[in-house]
């Protein structure tokens, strides 16, 4: 087991801080300690999953008692200028992580090609912990439900492309419950990450996205986990309530929820507006897509896939998300 010294106490160590990623680190390394360029936080102490480091400033000493550990550096933004850092202070480049390396490798067991390969489309991407299928498969679609979205100010193209200029495949703009631009059985994949809470009748999406799935085609979804959102303080959605939605054929207009919602929702871990900024949006759902109708756990995907009489392959957490690999 290779040492590993974690560098950058900033906003890049959340990801270090879920189980599921934590405990993936730990399997592979021994952390020997959390280093920060910045001064001030010299001896602060980090809790990580229960265990407790005190930050160590980055100083020569430090590196020359440690050159032979691996250095992962959380901080993305800087990673560059770090590095050229530590390469001054003698740390060999094959002992510096290249930037995202860890969770690169993390998604790519998470979503392997086993069961993800081939011709797929993506509902509402790219989606960053998709990064791994998007370098592996053939091509991938997409479908968005309008032009222009809170998440893509920019207008969207008939071209499904990522930030770095590649393309994946085609772009179709369609509700996620009414597909028919899009023939049966046409894909060996179907991606939904983050937005099946979107919609009020979650089950008509699913059921379309079986449809254009081809028999032994995966079907990956990746759902919040409320504990680290605004819906904390709401109860999981049990499956009987998408039913009976699904049953009277539930619109995409539909604010049953709303009360709830504006009782229950943390405003203080979502976008920084007022109430009544939030309630004005909420009501305007329909055109905008905001709002979680729903809240789902493991279980109910579990559910979901039973209902549809899906082979369940992967069923976890990925970065604080729940996640399903299930085959059709």
């Amino acid at each position: 087991m290779e040492n590993l010294i974690i560098y950058g106490v900033g906003m890049g160590l959340n990801a270090v801080n879920y189980v599921d990623y934590w405990q993936y680190i730990e399997e592979r390394y021994r952390i020997k300690a959390i280093v920060d360029g910045n001064s001030s936080l010299e001896g602060k102490e980090i809790d990580i999953r229960g265990r407790k480091y005190k930050v160590i400033t980055n100083n020569q000493s430090f590196w020359l008692e440690n050159l032979n550990c691996y250095v992962y550096i959380t901080a993305n933004k800087f990673y560059s200028e770090i590095k050229k850092d530590l390469l001054g202070k003698g740390v060999m480049e094959k002992h510096i992580l290249k930037k995202n390396f860890l969770e690169d490798e993390y998604l790519s067991l998470k979503f392997s090609d086993e069961y993800i390969y081939g011709k797929g489309i993506e509902i509402g991407g790219p989606s960053s912990i998709f990064k791994s299928i998007y370098q592996s498969c053939i091509s991938c679609d997409d479908v968005d439900f309008a032009i222009e979205t809170i998440w893509n100010k920019n207008k969207l193209t008939d071209t499904f492309v990522l930030e770095d200029g590649t393309v994946l495949g085609k772009r179709f703009i369609a509700d996620a419950t009414d597909l028919h631009l899009i023939g049966t059985e046409i894909y060996d994949f179907v991606l939904s990450s983050n937005n099946i809470e979107h919609m009020a009748n979650p089950l008509k999406a699913i059921l379309e996205f079986i449809r254009i799935l081809k028999n032994g085609g995966s079907l990956i979804v990746v759902v919040p986990n409320k504990v680290y959102n605004f819906d904390h303080n709401r109860e999981d959605t049990l499956f009987s309530h998408i039913k009976e939605d699904f049953n009277n054929n539930m619109l995409e207009d539909d604010l049953k929820h709303l009360d709830e919602i504006l009782e229950k929702h943390d405003l203080g871990m979502d976008m920084e507006m007022t109430f009544d900024e939030f309630k004005s949006r909420s009501l305007n759902n329909y055109c905008n897509r905001c709002l979680h109708h729903h809240v789902f756990s493991l279980k109910l995907l579990k559910d979901i896939a039973q209902y549809f009489e899906l082979d369940i392959k992967e069923l976890g957490e990925v970065f604080g998300d729940f996640y399903m690999v299930a085959v059709k």
